[in-house]
């Protein structure tokens, strides 16, 4: 197997990109060439350029995608191969890259807690942005439910998975949120989506200084945001994607 180390990137967010300058940065110290490829969140495309690194005999690769059962096959094909396979978060793989999500979810929460209960009298509509569809990401959503449900002020008026998991997804969803619910108080889940639930927020008036925005991932927008101070963007927690990718 050729000594090159390959990397499937879904999209170009920020935590991808991380785990990207880590990969890139241990393949320099071993002396392997590096190639990464973007596939812009389309999961077919993603399958084929699997399936052109294996045809290229590559010594290992590491994947992701928001759709890991139309790429399964594909990373299967190159474990069979000999290579060695990384994913990040769900499988198959030879090893996978994961986070503590449950404690990742509970760290956001508390901070939304502490919002509600100094800034909002303890009472809040809740709207939860999840990823349940994919397993090894509900841990941190099932901490969200936990320790709101400790709250009796907090209502969760809803609690979905986006449909994709993007901003454009976040504001869709949002957008159908607000005909219902137009009085939101806090907005949890990735970055990605809440970023565009608080574009949908902004679009139909509906943003408060007051509101807690918070998610996951260290976004550049949402750091952005938070920077800003006096918005509804309150809170993101990072992880360190270098260094996973490094590790792997």
């Amino acid at each position: 197997l050729a000594r090159v180390l390959a990397y499937v990137q879904e999209n170009d967010r920020e935590f991808l990109q991380g785990v990207g300058n880590g990969l890139s940065l241990a393949a320099k110290n071993r002396n392997l060439e590096y190639k990464s490829v973007i596939v812009e969140n389309d999961a077919t495309k993603a399958a084929k350029q699997i399936d052109l690194f294996r045809a290229a005999k590559v010594g290992a690769l590491i994947g992701t995608s928001s759709n890991p059962a139309v790429i399964s096959h594909s990373l299967q094909e190159v474990i069979w191969s000999g290579a060695f396979v990384g994913t990040i978060v769900p499988p198959p793989a030879t090893l996978l890259l994961n986070a503590p999500q449950y404690e990742t979810g509970k760290v956001l929460t508390d901070a939304a807690i502490a919002h509600i209960i100094t800034k909002l009298g303890g009472k809040a509509n809740v709207v939860l942005l999840t990823q349940d569809s994919m397993q090894y990401l509900s841990p941190r959503f099932t901490a969200m439910r936990n320790e709101l449900d400790k709250l009796p002020g907090v209502t969760i008026v809803a609690d979905i998975t986006p449909d994709p998991v993007s901003k454009e997804g976040g504001f869709s969803t949002m957008n159908t949120i607000l005909l219902a619910n137009p009085n939101i108080d806090v907005v949890l889940g990735s970055d990605s989506v809440v970023l565009g639930a608080l574009k949908a927020l902004r679009a139909a008036h509906k943003d408060r200084p007051d509101q807690f925005l918070g998610g996951i991932d260290g976004e550049p927008e949402a750091v952005s945001e938070i920077k800003k101070g006096g918005g509804p963007y309150k809170a993101s927690v990072a992880l360190s994607s270098p260094v996973f990718g490094y590790a792997q």
